[in-house]
This record gives structure tokens, sequence and C-alpha cells, in this order.
């Protein structure tokens, strides 16, 4: 049973760069970063920048990226997923340096959507220039760093129920892409 699957290089230099300048100038809203989930002492887990861009507006630039991770699902996961539908958003997460930003052990889930659960979670690494810090790492039990996960294009697609955490960014900007894959509820 496998915890993530990865695909190293799956979009070049030039669709990345078409990615992130249409996520740049379209996207729908912006994450408020006071609703977001907070720590036992209170600060809050996440302290990047999150854009959301609606799905119906972005496939046309990720179509064969889905197709991917409906197969990889299919051979590697076998969760029951439903379709992306137009309404739902794909987060544009920028983490700068500035402030260090960061986000800290979580899990992905939805409580305000009582019959589904979020079953898969893909990042894409959008960066569009160098950058230092900012490893993604999970935790099944033991925390370790993916090292699959560091180029622009790489993506990685794990199960969003494991325990998952991006280290502050030391240096330059840490672009990435978020889709959640739900699916009914688990029983």
């Amino acid at each position: 049973m496998y915890i993530y699957w990865h695909w190293q290089k799956f979009f070049e230099t030039e669709q990345i760069n078409e990615i992130v300048n249409f996520c740049e100038q379209n996207y729908d809203d912006v994450e408020d970063k006071t609703k977001g989930a907070k720590d036992y002492n209170n600060n809050y887990k996440k302290s990047a920048t999150v854009k959301y861009v609606y799905w119906k507006k972005i496939k046309h630039l990720l179509g064969d990226m889905h197709d991917a991770v409906i197969d990889c699902n299919y051979h590697n996961f076998g969760f029951d997923l439903n379709n992306l539908t137009d309404s739902i958003a794909v987060n544009y997460n920028n983490y700068s340096s500035d402030y260090n930003e960061q986000y800290d052990w979580h899990m992905d889930f939805d409580l305000k959507r009582p019959l589904l659960d979020i079953k898969l979670t893909l990042l894409i690494n959008v960066s569009t220039s160098d950058y230092e810090g900012g490893q993604f790492q999970l935790n099944d039990g033991t925390e370790f760093t993916v090292p699959e996960f560091t180029k622009p294009g790489d993506m990685i697609l794990f199960r969003s129920h494991v325990l998952h955490r991006v280290l502050p960014i030391t240096k330059g900007d840490r672009k990435t892409l978020s889709i959640f894959f739900e699916g009914p509820k688990f029983r």
C-alpha cells in the first residue's frame, strides 16, 4: 500500500510559466489566513498566500495531470474518486522567504461536506525560480522528507489523511498547486 506516488518533471518550464501567469491573472479569491488551523500555542499552521482558481478555468492547462492521477489511483491507491467538477478550487500556494513561510503538520479534510472525504492530495511544484528550504515532509509514524518533490514540474500524490508539512522557506519563493481528490465518505 503506497503512501505517496510521484512524477518527476511532469510539466516542462514553458507549461509551468503558463500555469503561474494564468493563476496570477485569473484567480477567483484569496484565502483568509485568519480562518486557518492553529496549533496548541494558538499560532496559525499555514503562513503561505493561497489564491483559489476554479477547475473550470484552469483545467485546459492541467488535463494530462488529471488523467495521470486517475490512472495512478486505479493502479496504486484504489479509492472511489469523484470527477473534478467545475466548482472545485485549485489552490495556488506561494511560500515566501521574506517571512519564512511554512505549513505545519496537518491532514487534509473538509468538515463542511458531510457526504464526501478528501482521499488524495496532489501537489504540483510550479516554482519559477530557485528557492531554499520548503521541503515537503510526510509522517506515517516516522517523519521523512519526500526527495522527489524538489524541482519545478514535479508532482506528488499522497493519501490526504497522512500527516504532512512544508518546512520554512529560507530563500526565494516556493510555488505549488494543490488539488484535492474527493470521494464518498469513508465508512
